[in-house]
């Protein structure tokens, strides 16, 4: 047995009953498998849930949750359409990206930070969404070059004022600026911006 705290990142249908489920811990990204039926038990078990799991080896090379303690579920999210395509694009770029190459314990604090602040309504989910991608492209070893629209004493983007806002306008240009470092640098393209227009 093995207990992790972690957040789920992806749910992919393996098989016909099973599903594997990718866990974001501090440490380590694993893999482990959820029967069908386990997971109908526990509803709780869903993208972007943060908790601990309960470990334990099967006969295949996946773990195999044995058991999942919630510690934080979102739920205003699903209020805001906005908010749900950030979703998406979290969802998007994490299947997306090498994680043999990347400081987990960093990207765990940068997702479970994001998380946690997008499911406040009171602040900017634009706002949220460029904090992420921007140190995420810090961390993939790439540079987010300030534009003449992103200056740093307008939008600070590695110390966050979370009662700031971001217009529509100022978020679509610097999300395709950052989608094409992305795509320039590592072949990566996002579906994502078409979603926010």
């Amino acid at each position: 047995m093995e207990t992790i705290n972690g957040i789920i990142t992806s749910i992919n249908e393996y098989k016909d009953k099973e599903f594997i489920v990718s866990i974001l811990t501090k440490d380590a990204l694993y893999s482990a498998s959820i029967t069908r039926n386990k997971r109908n038990e526990n509803n709780s078990l869903n993208i972007f849930s943060m908790g601990e799991f309960v470990l334990y080896k099967g006969p295949t090379k996946y773990f195999k949750i044995k058991s999942f303690y919630p510690k934080k579920i979102l739920t205003n999210v699903y209020e805001s359409f906005d908010r749900l395509l950030v979703l998406d694009f979290l969802s998007e770029i994490l299947s997306k990206i090498d994680y043999q190459t990347i400081n987990i314990f960093k990207l765990f604090e940068y997702l479970n930070f994001t998380l946690i602040n997008l499911d406040n309504l009171s602040i900017d989910n634009n706002l949220i969404t460029l904090y992420f991608f921007y140190n995420l492209l810090i961390l993939l070893g790439l540079d987010p070059t300030y534009t003449n629209f992103y200056k740093k004493g307008e939008i600070d983007l590695t110390n966050i004022d979370l009662i700031q806002k971001i217009d529509k306008k100022t978020f679509l240009a610097l999300f395709r600026f950052f989608s094409k470092i992305l795509h320039d640098f590592l072949g990566v393209y996002l579906n994502s911006y078409y979603n926010f227009k």
